[in-house]
Order: structure tokens, then C-alpha cells, then sequence
């Protein structure tokens, strides 16, 4: 293949290569591993790896990736044309992932997301707002509320927390819907930390001093 860019691009430029299109990726940081498919994220924001042999994990850095633009049920992929082996990885911190209160759409394919005191149903989260999202990766009970952390994946068109870390939320956890409304939110010593009537929160819902 004839590879695009004598210098590497981002993820968001090659989101807009025509399915096919060989391109160099730049420098980017694996999030999440599932099912052959590695979640990254640069920059510019998120896509996805397809490979059941790269073997990066979590925190791992890529210089550069020789790739082809692929698809997968209409959602853009990067297929790497080159092993583990030709890479130049470092070691890096994983990113925060964005708080969420209301459930991922399509427009939000591949981030690395958190939903606080969600409840579990059947095999779906139920946001306070009634929105839902399937998830999968995680042995969850049924009825209960979590904190859960993941990336948004599919299977065949439909969308899914591919979940990475779980916890059951306290029962002073505050509903998502509710932390949207009327509040600050802002950084502490490197923590997010959410204001609503005065009370203070951390990012899972949980009240500070």
C-alpha cells in the first residue's frame, strides 16, 4: 500500500479516510482492549484499533502505526498493517475518562466514558434520566446501582459499555440527572470535583468535605 502523509495524522483526520485508505496514525495511547478490538485515543479524540494479534495494553504509548481505514456496521475503524514488534511503545498514564449523565450515543463511538449510580437492568444500565445503554465485560446484579468506567463499543450496530472498572455505588451516590442541574463543576489537586446547593461531590457521586 501507498501510504498517506509523509507525516503521521490524527485520529479525527483519519476518522475522514474513505474506507481502504492507507495512512500513517500518530502518536496515540491505548485506553481499553476487547474482543480484538484496542480503544485509543490522541489529541484530536477517540477511535479504535480492529487487531486480535497488536496485543497493546492499557496505557500504552505508539509513536507511529502504519494503518488501512476499515468499517465495521457502518463505524470507522483502523486496521494496522504492521505488528507489535515494528512499533515504538512507551509507557504513559491513561487519560480521565468524561463524565456522562445522560447514555452515550453514536456521536460519542469509542470514548472512554463514566456513569455514576446507574441501575442495572437485565443486561442494560439505566441512567436517572430513563435514558439506557446495554454493557457488557462485567458480571453486574441486576437492580443494583453501580459507578461503572468503560468505553463505548458495538456489536453489530447497536451501541455498549464495554465496561473496564466497576463499583457499587454508596447510597448517598447522586443520580446523574441531578448533578447536570444548577452546578459547578471544576478541578482540585488534579480531581473533579462537582458543586450542587452548596455540597460538595467527587467524580463518583460521593460527598466530600
Amino acid at each position: 500500500a501507498t501510504f498517506k502523509a509523509q507525516t503521521p495524522i490524527t485520529i479525527a483526520e483519519a476518522m475522514e479516510l474513505e474506507t481502504g485508505e492507507a495512512f500513517v496514525l500518530n502518536q496515540f495511547i491505548a485506553i481499553q482492549f476487547q474482543g480484538g478490538s484496542t480503544y485509543i485515543k490522541d489529541e484530536s479524540g477517540y477511535g479504535v484499533i480492529y487487531s486480535y494479534d497488536l496485543g497493546l495494553k492499557p496505557g500504552d504509548v505508539v509513536a507511529s502505526m502504519p494503518c488501512t481505514k476499515g468499517e465495521y456496521y457502518g463505524f470507522g475503524q483502523f486496521v494496522p498493517a504492521v505488528t507489535k514488534n515494528d512499533l515504538t511503545i512507551t509507557t504513559g498514564e491513561l487519560p480521565e475518562p468524561e463524565l456522562y449523565t445522560t447514555a452515550p450515543t453514536k456521536d460519542d463511538m469509542y470514548k472512554y466514558v463514566q456513569l455514576n449510580n446507574v441501575t442495572i437492568s437485565g443486561s442494560a444500565i439505566k441512567l436517572a434520566d430513563a435514558t439506557t445503554i446495554n454493557y457488557y465485560n462485567a458480571p453486574l446484579v441486576d437492580g443494583k446501582k453501580y459507578n461503572i468506567v468503560g468505553s463505548v463499543g458495538h456489536y453489530k450496530g447497536s451501541l455498549q459499555i464495554i465496561v473496564s472498572e466497576s463499583e457499587e455505588a454508596p447510597s448517598t451516590a447522586v443520580d446523574n440527572v441531578l448533578v447536570e442541574k444548577n452546578i459547578r463543576k471544576f478541578f482540585e489537586n488534579g480531581q473533579l470535583v462537582i458543586v450542587k446547593d452548596g455540597v460538595r461531590y467527587n467524580a463518583q457521586g460521593q460527598q466530600i468535605d
